[in-house]
């Protein structure tokens, strides 16, 4: 069974309710706390980039590259578009009651806020245009804070009306933040860098040396902000349970490309978080975060039959390790590609059993054909242009292929 890389996981007060989006594919919901994922269909395929949730997980909002912005009002059962303009949209992040919402996007982009659940938006031109890379929200959605790729932390204490440059954050390549739900404790992490909090609502910041110096992909807080997990692409799972100051390094998950991390930020009792890996593998924590169980082979069904990922092959073309398109094997989605930056063609044929496309000249040395089955990489071959096919015909001699059931991947 194909598994999904999740690109972004949010999760209720309990840690029962959570929903995950992937890239190029519908929206994932779990009520079993992780263990089988639905797809929801309704959501439509999109190249999704982050997805929020309220405290009950009743409420969620997500946002995708070149999509737009989506909510759902029934535990991500069915979701309505809310912005008419396409956008590089990169994060977004929901208050406790999920009635207001924060979104940005990026290059020149811009913060926008809402106050009635994404059906309304309104532009926060103070908080200026940036390359936004991350943001969050506090329970009662008063305090905001944002972080733009290579440069500072911008913080709002009034709904996002007016901001504060956080200049004692340092200018880092900052990668995630996240905030307690009080909104007065802050956690920011970057590239290649140490962990950075906050513990006055971001008048003094402090880098904590004691964090470990790593390619940090994302950040969570729990409630109070006491409880903190950060995971690192590359690297490990890390945790901290006074506020940030000393982290530990969780072995038990092992050293994998952890992608994003998410924690029941607006629960009141135990610690619950939930971490995926860029092959989908999904661990949970119930013990703040000592020990990552993963969930064994996490079932993934679909709430439309005509668009089960029941197939036996996934396809992908990676950019320096970076998964821009993914499909499955009947090629369903094929059209929603990203095909005007890195790929100027994509050719599939009538019978849909082969695709084609071409990769632009700038960025061919970068570019490689990835054949994913059942989660393990078969195939890699650095290639300017790449043709594969999936049939049930035996593979030919001059090609290389990766055979499992009845489907045959070849480049040509």
């Amino acid at each position: 069974m194909p598994v999904a890389t999740f690109r972004d996981v949010t999760s209720d007060h309990t840690g029962r309710y959570l929903a995950a989006v992937a890239d190029n594919l519908c929206i994932y919901t779990s009520q079993d706390y992780g263990s089988s994922w639905i797809e929801q269909t309704s959501s439509g395929p999109y190249d999704w980039q982050a997805i929020a949730s309220d405290e009950s997980g009743r409420y969620l909002a997500a946002v995708g590259i070149r999509s737009f912005i989506y909510t759902s009002i029934d535990y991500g059962i069915s979701w309505q578009q809310q912005r008419s303009t396409q956008r590089l949209w990169w994060d977004i992040a929901a208050s406790s009651s999920g009635e207001r919402l924060v979104v940005i996007y990026q290059k020149a982009g811009h913060l926008l806020t809402s106050s009635d659940y994404g059906v309304t938006w309104i532009d926060r031109p103070s908080a200026g245009e940036r390359s936004w890379v991350s943001v969050d929200i506090s329970s009662d959605g008063l305090v905001i804070v944002a972080a733009e790729e290579d440069g500072y932390i911008y913080a709002s204490k009034d709904f996002g009306a007016t901001w504060i440059t956080q200049k004692s954050a340092g200018l880092r390549t900052w990668s995630a933040l996240s905030l307690n739900s009080a909104g007065d404790r802050i956690a920011a992490c970057a590239h290649n860098d140490y962990i950075v909090t906050c513990s006055n609502g971001g008048d003094v910041w402090e880098v904590q040396k004691n964090s470990f110096k790593d390619v940090y992909q994302d950040i969570s807080s729990d409630q109070t902000g006491q409880y903190l997990v950060a995971v690192a692409f590359k690297g490990y799972i890390y945790i901290s349970s006074d506020f940030g100051v000393t982290w530990s390094k969780q072995l038990s998950a092992g050293q994998q490309n952890w992608w994003a991390v998410a924690s029941n930020k607006y629960s009141n009792g135990s610690h619950v978080a939930v971490a995926t890996s860029f092959d989908g593998t999904v661990y949970t924590s119930y013990d703040y975060g000592k020990h990552w169980p993963q969930i064994q082979e996490p079932s993934i069904s679909s709430s439309s039959s005509s668009s089960s990922l029941s197939v036996g092959v996934i396809i992908g073309v990676t950019i320096t390790g970076v998964v821009l398109f993914i499909i499955a094997a009947t090629y369903m989605y094929y059209k929603q590609f990203i095909t005007e930056d890195y790929v100027s063609t994509i050719n599939i044929d009538d019978d849909e059993s082969s695709l084609s496309m071409v990769v632009n000249p700038v960025f061919r040395e970068e570019v490689s054909a990835v054949a994913v089955v059942d989660g393990v990489i078969e195939e890699d071959h650095n290639s300017s242009s790449v043709e594969i096919i999936i049939s049930s015909s035996t593979s030919r001699g001059s090609s290389s292929s990766s055979s499992t059931g009845s489907s045959t991947v070849e480049w040509r």
